[in-house]
This record gives C-alpha cells, structure tokens and sequence, in this order.
C-alpha cells in the first residue's frame, strides 16, 4: 500500500483536539466497537478472531461512561459512595453511577426541583440494558461477570500463583466458551444511549442547583 499526502494528512490525529474529554473517549470508543463489528459482518472476518478487540473495546467504552458519568454527577452529589478512584471494576463503578443518579433525585427533591417522571423511567428502561450488560442474562453472562477488572480481554493468561511449583499462568479463555456478540451488541447500543445522554436529560435539573454545595444525604 502506498501512502501518499492525501492519506497522511487525513490520518494526522490530534488527540487532545476534545475539550470533553471523557466523552469524547466514551464516543470514540463506541464508533470504534461499531466499527469492529461492521467489519466482521461485511468482510467475513472470523468473529472468534475478532473476539477479543471487540469485547474489549465494547468494555472499556462501559468503564469510560460509567467513570464519565459517576465525575459529572459528583459536581453536585457532593459524594463518592464507594473507594474506588483507582478501581477498574465495572461492576463497581456501576453501582456507584446508579448511586449518584439516585442521590441527585433525592437532592433534588430536597431542593424542591421536581424531577419528570419520564425521565426517571426512561433511566430506569435504559439502566436495565446496561445492568444487563454488565450483569448478563440468559443469553450473555456479562462483560463485569467476564472480565470485571479488564484482563481477559486484553490478555491470553491470567497471574494465578507466584508458587514457584506450579505454572504462573492460566489462558482465560478455554476453547469451548462461547460469547454472543450479537447479544453484546444489542444491550451496547442501548446501553450507550444511557452513558451518553444521562448528563444532557440531567441539565435542565443542574441548572436549577444554586451555589450552595449540597451534603450527601444519608442511605
């Protein structure tokens, strides 16, 4: 293949372009799963050979939302529910979003900013796709019940004993496990609806936050 002007210049990236950044990782990462996928579908890729990247970019777009979401709700939460600022667990970081969504509707009752009801059902109809996600069904056992910390889908092997008798390593998936990346598919395009746009349905309700810095309130 040869490179010529044209293709140099459109492939010179500017990472830090963004000024939204966490955002702009969670989009890209969402174009970048789509995209892998797509390729599968119309190149007849083998999608045991494409596994891997495709899970985990379908996963670390998760971890980025969740993380995304969880800061820009803090801003007035005023809280942190769980010890997990270096923590790669998806399932954690799920249930502190959800946390911190619950704790902006209480401090917002307590300010008297009411919240509409289609918005807290349209987050409880999309937080079920990315609780499935995450969790799995009975089709899906889960991107958290795969690979909670983000290692099987990076790596062959997995550090299972430093018992120098005993081989280190295990491989983290045996030849027989199968994944649906249909069903990843369907609950991720969901799901993203959810990380993408909670900020934006929760706007009009910040606007109404004063100055005053509110106290977590009390499970």
């Amino acid at each position: 293949m040869s490179y010529d002007n044209r293709r140099y210049a459109l492939l010179e990236a500017r990472p830090g372009f963004y000024p939204h950044l966490w955002f702009h990782y969670l989009r890209g990462y969402k174009h970048a799963f789509q995209a892998l996928v797509e390729d599968v579908l119309r190149k007849n890729i083998p999608v045991d050979y494409m596994a891997h990247p495709i899970l985990f970019v379908a996963r670390h777009a998760v971890e980025i939302g969740l993380k995304a979401n969880v800061f820009e709700l803090e801003q007035y939460t005023k809280c942190r529910f769980s010890k997990i600022e270096n923590c790669h667990k998806i399932t954690k970081w799920l249930l502190e979003f959800n946390r911190q969504v619950h704790e902006f509707y209480d401090i917002c009752e307590t300010k008297q900013i009411s919240i509409d009801q289609t918005d807290k059902d349209s987050y409880d109809k999309y937080y079920q796709y990315l609780f499935e996600l995450i969790k799995g069904n009975d089709k899906f056992d889960g991107l958290g019940e795969i690979d909670d910390g983000s290692i099987k889908f990076r790596y062959p092997y997995e550090w299972i004993s430093r018992d120098k008798s005993k081989p280190p390593t295990k491989r983290v998936f045996e030849v027989a496990d199968i994944v649906s990346i249909a069903e990843v598919e369907k609950l991720f395009n969901e799901a993203i609806v959810l990380l993408e746009y909670t900020p934006e349905v929760l706007h009009p309700y910040m606007k109404q936050f004063n100055n005053n810095e509110s106290g977590c309130l009390e499970e």
